[in-house]
């Protein structure tokens, strides 16, 4: 120690290790003082550590203004990590005004340190085409090295890639496989993902216990669509026993993540008195709600309320306008009663 603390005395290696040493013996402000000398030398690692630590007050009162300094210090003086954290802060406008092509500048930087967050954050820029142009190969090229690295974010969106075909040939088979290098790394959406795969047997054998394990993991961890989708598996009795009460349960946790699909099926619920008092009036709310989202099944229920008045009296060509909408949307039911309506000159419908 005494030898480092003589090399300490102008070597700003020296003076990093000093504080390094401090910071892992909890002496912060110790490692601060070290960490201020090395950082007035263009040290990048201490310039970052000191952005850490005003960041979070460790051996200072926290100062973001002073933290986000030191940070850009680090970054300029090229530090790997702070490259990438203020890639982040200009991807979301913290701190600072959004800006994207600053944001992928800076992860292109990171990026060239190999560390997977880095890769992964430059990968999410080409395949969203955030700050660059669009690049499904270069996107493909990234996430794929970021996953060898057991990066489960770029795990999931190679699995994306393998099943769209974005920079590489569709293999549904290869996709499975890295959904579930996510899911089994904890991954929520992945582990969605597979749980419909095994809920579904898509190009797997449907494995009903499989699937509610993985539903039930990603819903715990609060993904709304695994909410709804564990949801809809208690009301229907699909893949585990019918359980009206948890069913609800879990529609209603996924409903007040303002999830359109999860308000759908318990507006159904209510709509049907399954798990639920019926009730028209609260049917109604749900299906408004996710028809404001453009939820084509919701605004198809919608078409149903106004021409059966289930809630007000029969307006048939409010009916037909939430029909028009789900039929805009993709809805086969809504297309099919349109036609019907037209072709056979329903009574309900006057042209």
């Amino acid at each position: 120690m005494n030898e480092l603390l003589q090399r300490a005395m102008g070597d700003a290696d020296a003076q990093y290790e000093i504080g390094l040493f401090h910071y892992n013996e909890g002496e912060f402000a110790d490692a601060i003082k070290w960490w201020v000398r090395a950082g007035e030398q263009n040290h990048a690692e201490s310039c970052y550590n000191l952005s850490r630590c005003y960041f979070g007050g460790q051996g200072v009162t926290q100062d973001k203004n002073i933290a986000f300094s030191w940070l850009n210090k680090a970054a300029d003086f090229g530090s790997y990590d702070a490259q990438n954290l203020l890639g982040d802060a200009y991807s979301v406008g913290d701190f600072v005004a959004q800006n994207y092509e600053k944001a992928f500048e800076l992860y292109k930087k990171a990026a060239a340190g190999g560390d997977m967050n880095c890769l992964n954050s430059l990968a999410n820029c080409y395949y969203n085409g955030l700050g660059t142009d669009k690049d499904y190969d270069e996107a493909f090229n990234y996430y794929s090295k970021a996953a060898a690295d057991n990066h489960i974010d770029a795990q999931f969106y190679l699995g994306e890639c393998h099943y769209k075909g974005f920079g590489t040939v569709e293999n549904e088979e290869v996709a499975f496989f890295w959904y579930k290098q996510a899911a089994d790394g904890g991954h929520a959406h992945a582990q969605n993902t597979v749980g419909l795969y095994y809920l579904n047997g898509i190009n797997i054998e449907k494995d009903h216990e499989q699937a509610i394990s993985y539903l039930t993991k990603s819903a715990k961890q609060g993904f709304a669509e695994a909410q709804n989708n564990l949801g809809v598996c208690f009301i229907q009795g699909n893949g585990t026993e019918q359980d009206y009460e948890r069913g609800i349960e879990w529609l209603m946790r996924a409903t007040h993540q303002d999830d359109e699909a999860a308000q759908s099926n318990l507006a159904y619920c209510y709509h049907n008195g399954y798990g639920v008092e019926l009730s028209y009036e609260e049917a109604f709310r749900l299906y408004s709600l996710s028809a404001k989202k453009q939820y084509a099944t919701s605004e198809r229920a919608l078409g149903d309320y106004y021409r059966e008045g289930y809630i007000n009296d029969i307006d048939y060509i409010t009916a037909m306008y939430w029909y028009v909408l789900a039929a805009q949307h993709g809805d086969d039911k809504a297309i099919t009663l349109i036609e019907t309506a037209l072709t056979q000159h329903e009574e309900w419908y006057i042209d």
